[in-house]
């Protein structure tokens, strides 16, 4: 007599299986929660550092096959200069956004949030300089698609909502930007939703712009909205 048995091995769960709901990692403070965001800090630096070596080494290579190989000098000009200058260009931006701007975080007064309902949210980001700026700020809905397979993939995104919010309550000081703002959330706009290749994105946003070189430097939000409770 011959006994058959098999062995269920445990299968690997997709992050996309058990639920459509984004994972937005947040801090608890009672039953406010606080979101942060890094800003410009020195490691954006050091990375924008790293991509224009990385671009220059690239200009040295050509340089060198152009005189390993005789092709002609326009050619190796025309592969060598653009991305060199934009690299650097890059670099530049970032260290003079991180001298400005510092990290952000906004704390929203529950969690999750619900459409139709009332929201405050306490916002602050840390200033390394004084300075004039202009400030814009908004809470969004977005839809997300991701185009292509996964070498080749992209994605595209579309606002399809936003209210503004008061950017004169914005209070400076010597080291920091805070504001509060109270907003209601539409009703009748589509909830917090995240599958393999689309998204239904909620944020506050909140972009500053210095005048000297015109560079936004915005800090992002995610919120995590759930449909109105029906009551």
């Amino acid at each position: 007599m011959t006994v058959g048995f098999s062995i269920a091995m445990p299968q690997k769960r997709s992050a996309y299986q058990g639920g459509v709901l984004p994972d937005i990692p947040v801090r608890r403070s009672g039953r406010s929660v606080i979101l942060a965001f890094g800003g410009d800090s020195e490691g954006t630096v050091l990375r924008a550092a790293a991509g224009s070596l990385a671009v220059m080494a690239w200009g040295a290579f050509v340089l060198w096959q152009w005189r390993a190989e005789g092709c002609g000098l326009w050619f190796a000009v025309a592969c060598v200069v653009p991305p060199v200058i934009g690299g650097y260009a890059h670099y530049i931006r970032s260290s003079w956004r991180a001298t400005f701007f510092g990290e952000a975080q906004l704390t929203v007064d529950h969690w999750p949030l619900r459409l139709g309902e009332e929201v405050t949210v306490r916002f602050r980001r840390r200033l390394r300089r004084d300075i004039d700026m202009t400030v814009d700020a908004a809470v969004e809905c977005s839809e997300e698609v991701e185009i292509g397979d996964s070498e080749t993939s992209s994605t595209k995104s579309q606002r399809r909502f936003a209210i503004p919010l008061d950017t004169s309550a914005l209070r400076l000081t010597p080291h920091w930007a805070q504001a509060e703002w109270t907003f209601t959330l539409p009703p009748d706009r589509p909830p917090s939703f995240a599958v393999r290749y689309n998204a239904i994105v909620w944020r506050v946003s909140v972009t500053f712009q210095a005048p000297e070189w015109r560079a936004n430097a915005p800090a992002i939000f995610p919120l995590l909205v759930l449909p109105e409770t029906v009551t």
